[in-house]
């Protein structure tokens, strides 16, 4: 029985792993009135754009545009990488009281 929860652990933890290295791969973009960001599953920022015309706006507009637009793509990857890692634990670990609240 303890050789085979092991088993178990070693499995999902594989599985993690693989699903942390999918997450780099896939990318969320936000786009507020022109300012686009794109971020990892990760959560690591791949790209900030901002629109041509950023001259006419006001520089605490165009701020608040580009804190806007990270702040909900932060926001997407950390619940696209927690509904991820969920899903690939989900079954993998023991049966225990408790244990479904893990993830």
């Amino acid at each position: 029985m303890f050789g085979d929860m092991m088993n178990k652990i070693q499995e999902a933890k594989k599985q993690v792993e693989q699903t942390k290295s999918e997450l780099d791969n896939k990318q969320i973009e936000v786009e507020k009135n022109g300012v686009k960001v794109v971020i990892t599953g990760n959560g690591a920022v791949k790209d900030i754009q901002v629109p041509t015309n950023f001259q006419q706006l006001e520089k605490e507009e165009l701020e608040d545009l580009i804190t806007l637009a990270v702040s909900e793509a932060v926001s997407k990857s950390i619940d696209l990488k927690e509904s991820s890692l969920k899903e690939a634990a989900q079954g993998m670990l023991p049966n225990m009281p408790g244990m479904d609240n893990l993830f």
